[in-house]
């Protein structure tokens, strides 16, 4: 699986676009009062226009698995680096076989650069902005993490990936996840941030082809054929 667009609510178009163009040097690829739009790597994160949006998403993007120290250098010199109890930035997850660090975007969406350790994205230039690779990951709440992970399995062919449980759950492969978690789960790493269902609208490439919403949630899929190089 492989998210192609991730399209979020925000309330301060303006305070992103200096973010994600300015601070990160996203490139530009939308840019409208009622809507942006930036490339990362094989994605496109977009935002479009609500005046009256408060909630906050969780979002992972991929870096090569041998530039997570030249990713971090690069990043705590543009924003504060999200820390551990014991003010560790770094964080590893032995499952995934993944190293990662978070950060917060100015509408206090939880932001996760990932190395991950079983993929082939070694890298041999100076790490930037043009490095990331893609979005890997959106983190999507429910009340029912076990029917959720179910109808995902269902509708779009989508396995547990790796370690899962009844209040979290990732469905899909390294490529691309589907963050499934309980409702008012504190979102890592000790944000404070409670998971709350949020408009979320995604295009992945996929086996199951066509519109897919998760019943009784905002969250829609577009499923489109994978693509040939």
């Amino acid at each position: 699986m492989h998210i192609l667009e991730l399209c979020l609510r925000a309330a301060d178009l303006a305070a992103l676009d200096q973010f994600y163009a300015g601070t990160l040097g996203l490139p530009s690829v939308r840019h409208e009062r009622s809507g942006l739009a930036f490339q990362v790597g094989r994605s496109q994160l977009m935002f479009v226009q609500d005046e009256s949006f408060r909630g906050r998403y969780h979002v992972a993007f991929d870096v090569p698995n041998n530039q997570l120290d030249q990713a971090r250098a690069w990043l705590e010199t543009r924003v504060p680096l999200l820390q551990a109890r014991n003010g560790s930035t770094i964080f590893h997850t032995d499952d995934w076989n993944a190293d990662q660090f978070y950060f917060l975007d100015p509408a206090g969406n939880i932001l996760e650069l990932i190395a991950r350790h079983t993929a082939n994205t070694t890298a041999n230039t100076p790490f930037s902005s043009k490095s990331l690779l893609a979005i890997t990951e959106i983190g999507l709440a429910t009340s029912d993490v076990p029917t959720t992970v179910a109808w995902f399995q269902a509708a779009l062919g989508l396995d547990p990936y790796r370690s899962h449980s009844s209040t979290f759950t990732p469905v899909g492969s390294e490529t691309g996840l589907f963050i499934i978690v309980q409702h008012e789960r504190e979102w890592f790493p000790n944000t404070g941030v409670q998971a709350v269902p949020l408009p979320v609208e995604v295009v992945l490439e996929g086996e199951r082809l066509g519109e897919f919403t998760v019943p009784g949630l905002p969250y829609h899929m577009r499923v489109q054929p994978h693509q040939t190089s």
